[in-house]
């Protein structure tokens, strides 16, 4: 792993959540998204190399909150979970369902 790349990633990371939350979103995991009428999405980026050039992946998804409660009530009946931990669980949680994936991609810059 390039020496820079630790340091590069969290300086990304701390820019990426302001810059969501300026623009009024939440930010969980290194995703950023909004929940609005039963549907959830997000949108996250990492920094895949540190070295001239920087490659930068990142991710879009949307996908209905309801699909999450069904599986959950099925396979976790006694499971409580908080709102706090719901949420963050429908974005960048395990055992939920995949979500509708419209974009993805990597960028090469200097």
């Amino acid at each position: 792993m390039p020496s820079g790349l630790p340091q590069t990633r969290r300086v990304w990371n701390r820019r990426f959540v302001e810059v969501a939350r300026e623009r009024g979103l939440r930010t969980v995991g290194g995703y950023a998204y909004v929940y609005v009428d039963g549907y959830v999405a997000s949108v996250g980026g990492y920094i895949a190399q540190a070295t001239d050039p920087y490659t930068v992946s990142w991710s879009a998804s949307i996908k209905p909150a309801e699909l999450d409660d069904i599986l959950w009530a099925a396979f976790m009946p006694d499971l409580q979970l908080s709102p706090a931990k719901r949420r963050s669980l429908r974005v960048n949680g395990a055992f939920t369902t995949p979500a509708l994936d419209p974009e993805r991609g990597k960028l090469t810059a200097p």
